[in-house]
């Protein structure tokens, strides 16, 4: 597919590229279309949903359950989790990273396929 890019016409090949990215660790969609929320949780964030451009708990129709849930998680990060230690507990680590699994399965059933949920569970890489 021939691409004009700073006055010179590129040869590109999709397939190719796709490769590419394929091959140093991308992943493919399985709709490329859809949109990515990442269910994350950061310092001091009480939603944990992160999309580009920036969403708040009030841009999502979510059932209650799962919102009180998302809550939940968030609150119980921000009670428990500290920047230089890590979560108090093992314990308390594999419970907070289980209900974050779980929250990603729920999340990816109520938004359907227009969605992918991508479940950053960084602070799993903590010493506890």
């Amino acid at each position: 597919m021939p691409i004009k890019h700073e006055g010179k016409i590129l040869d590109i090949d999709p397939a190719a590229v796709e490769q590419t990215i394929l091959d140093k660790g991308g992943q493919k969609l399985a709709d490329p279309s859809a949109r990515v929320v990442r269910l994350m949780n950061d310092y001091a964030a009480k939603w944990p949903l992160w999309t580009i451009p920036f969403s708040q708990r009030s841009d999502w129709s979510l059932s209650d359950e799962l919102t009180s849930r998302l809550e939940a998680w968030a609150a119980v990060f921000n009670a428990h989790y500290d920047f230089m230690t890590g979560w108090p507990t093992a314990e308390m680590r594999e419970a907070q990273r289980a209900e974050g699994v779980e929250l990603a399965a729920l999340l990816q059933a109520e938004l359907g396929d227009e969605w992918r949920v991508d479940l950053h569970f960084w602070e799993d890489e903590s010493a506890a």
